[in-house]
């Protein structure tokens, strides 16, 4: 039986298809009755094997509420009452190296999430066994988070936590650079003042303003596509 397939927040996680897999990937988005994406860089793909513009959506984690995802909170043990941030995926040297100087600028202990074994500036406390629901509690917590993943820039606006994104993989920031633009927030991106930026606070009644907006064309896209059969 032929049903209507759709993507939501696709993301290919490259800014372009090698050659010899563009008629293979052309030939399987054919396929699909709706198509959106996480970021423009995917749009530009699909449009450039589809002739099609997709959506450019929000991630899943925009669709629960703040209060949803609080929700789940469950306390950390040990954590201190003020602190900066440290979400790390990639665990740079570079991201360590920021987070390190906001905790000295701003006076504060710095917290550190990651899965990486080195950590290469100083910490108070490292975490690697964070559970979801402890995960939710300690972003809620923080004063100021420093990140260099994509979710980690999501949970910080979800949270309305003064941010900047310590990426300098030019192959890794394209995700979460784009939700940024989306925003009016390249600041928290900008790679030659992001020690400076610490200083010039994120204006969060335009930015939920425009989140709000963008959450609304989500879910109309959403109850489109389920409910055409």
């Amino acid at each position: 039986i032929e049903t209507p397939k759709a993507s939501y927040a696709a993301s290919f996680g490259v800014k372009d298809v090698p050659i010899d897999k563009v008629d293979e990937i052309a030939s399987y988005l054919s396929r699909f009755s709706y198509l959106s994406v996480r970021e423009e860089s995917g749009a530009k793909i699909i449009e450039s094997l589809t002739r099609n513009k997709p959506l450019v959506v929000l991630d899943p984690v925009f669709l629960l509420s703040r209060e949803k995802w609080l929700s789940y909170e469950i306390r950390r043990p040990g954590l201190p009452d003020n602190y900066v941030l440290l979400y790390s995926v990639m665990g740079t040297e570079y991201s360590d190296k920021v987070a390190s100087e906001v905790a000295q600028q701003l006076k504060l202990p710095l917290i550190v999430i990651t899965t990486g074994v080195l950590f290469r500036a100083k910490a108070d406390l490292i975490i690697r066994d964070a559970t979801p629901q402890e995960f939710i509690n300690i972003f809620n917590g923080a004063e100021y988070i420093v990140t260099d993943s994509f979710h980690g820039t999501a949970f910080s606006l979800i949270f309305n936590k003064q941010f900047i994104l310590a990426n300098n993989i030019e192959i890794k920031r394209d995700r979460p650079v784009s939700l940024l633009k989306r925003l009016g927030l390249e600041d928290r991106a900008d790679l030659q003042a992001l020690i400076e930026n610490i200083k010039i606070k994120i204006d969060y009644d335009k930015v939920n303003d425009l989140l709000k907006q963008q959450i609304t064309v989500c879910k109309k896209y959403l109850i489109e596509t389920i409910e055409d059969k």
